[in-house]
């Protein structure tokens, strides 16, 4: 991929065991070359936006959800679809007059954006959510404590699971959100090694791609990053039941962290981008961390927490979220 610059490579996505590369308007170069060396079927094809110019529009309209609300149009959610090389926007109340509103403030192009019915209330993050979003207070019935949810995954059986951090609880509790039963853990990867994640079992009528960020804001996953695409410098969110939305830097991709006596190895630090502030606090545990439309990790810890948000330089460590869907043996629903 070093021949396409991030100006022209429109993503990657993976559908029917064929390996599918986005490259805007025929920015091809040598890569007709990765079809004979792989071992995966893989196609090329030819869009009109990169994923850059997406994820910026994506960000643009999100940064402005505010404004579209004082003007009457509810966003629920906006995804990139990379599969799609476009927007997907909900909205809340599907109205020809909203969606109008949206494309003139930011001069989409129909190839640009497409609008979807909302159908998810706006809520709290402690309010019973159905289906069930990454970010939401879920709560350890068996143990006590409160952690976060992150995205929902599936087993090769057709199992639905509920991701969170490991460190939240052990198999056989029996988690709640909004103060309703939702399930019980049924696999934990935690105690040291590169994860700390746990798989809460649920019905499939829970399980969504959906992120909560705000009250009146959902973004739709649609893209994991790999972990080998992880990078120092890289501008990422997360989102968390104590301290809700905070976005910082990865500052180091191989960081160990020391957990009462236990390693946490191959883990990502972030500093908070606000110095003000602390950017993690207990509670947070489990939040996914992502970017734009693609979840990249579990939140698992902070630095400096004896002083909980007291301390203002507490910077976010978190799992990957390939290493932890890699020992858990698990996929993302939207995959």
């Amino acid at each position: 991929m070093n021949n396409v610059s991030n100006e022209n490579f429109g993503g990657i996505y993976l559908q029917d065991d064929t390996i599918y590369i986005n490259i805007k308007n025929n920015h091809y170069n040598n890569l007709s070359t990765l079809k004979d060396l792989s071992d995966v079927p893989i196609e090329i094809s030819s869009v009109d936006y990169s994923e850059k110019e997406l994820n910026t529009l994506h960000s643009e309209i999100a940064q402005k959800i505010p404004i579209l609300e004082k003007k009457g149009v509810t966003v629920s959610s906006i995804g990139t679809k990379i599969s799609e090389n476009k927007l997907i926007i909900t909205l809340e109340e599907f109205k020809e007059s909203h969606k109008t509103t949206i494309k003139e403030m930011f001069n989409l192009k129909p190839s640009q954006v497409m609008f979807k019915q909302g159908d998810m209330p706006i809520q709290a993050r402690t309010s019973e959510r159905d289906p069930l979003e990454a970010g939401l207070s879920i709560v350890n019935d068996s143990a006590g404590g409160a952690c976060t949810s992150n995205i929902s995954a599936q087993n090769s059986s057709g199992e639905y699971f509920l991701i969170s951090a490991g460190h939240c609880g052990i198999v056989g509790d029996t988690y709640t959100q909004g103060g309703r039963t939702i399930g019980d853990v049924r696999q934990v990867v935690s105690m040291g090694g590169r994860s700390d994640a746990m798989a809460i079992e649920i019905s499939s009528s829970l399980a969504s791609d959906f992120l909560y960020t705000t009250s009146s804001q959902a973004i739709q996953i649609a893209n994991r990053q790999s972990e080998s695409s992880s990078f120092e410098g890289e501008e990422l969110c997360k989102s968390g039941n104590t301290t809700g939305v905070t976005c910082g830097t990865v500052s180091n991709v191989n960081y160990t962290a020391n957990y009462n006596g236990e390693s946490y190895t191959e883990q990502r630090l972030v500093e908070h981008d606000v110095t003000t502030s602390c950017m993690v606090d207990s509670g947070d545990s489990g939040g996914p961390v992502y970017d734009g439309s693609t979840i990249v990790g579990i939140v698992s810890g902070g630095t400096n927490l004896s002083g909980g948000c007291d301390n203002e330089s507490t910077d976010l460590i978190f799992t990957h979220i390939d290493n932890a869907l890699g020992d858990l043996v698990l996929s993302g629903t939207f995959e």
